[in-house]
């Protein structure tokens, strides 16, 4: 099946909507996902030692968010 026009960003953006939606406590669909996922594969990682953050929708509130966030640089 070929998804095109309307129905692929319709889909799409209600699958990112299902992704966030609150599931309780604050955690979100994503969370419980990801810690899901980890717990399944955790033998394959051995002991984490390091963490990436995603900062695609980072942004800066308060003094200084309008120089020090200018140039992406934080």
């Amino acid at each position: 099946m070929v998804w095109s026009g309307y129905h692929a960003v319709d889909h799409t953006y209600g699958a990112m909507a299902w992704l966030g939606e609150e599931i309780a406590d604050g955690r979100t669909t994503t969370d419980a996902t990801d810690e899901d996922l980890y717990r399944r594969r955790q033998g394959l990682f051995g002991e984490v030692s390091i963490a990436f953050f995603d900062t695609m929708s980072l942004h800066f509130e308060g003094d200084g968010g309008q120089t020090l966030g200018q140039l992406s640089h934080s």
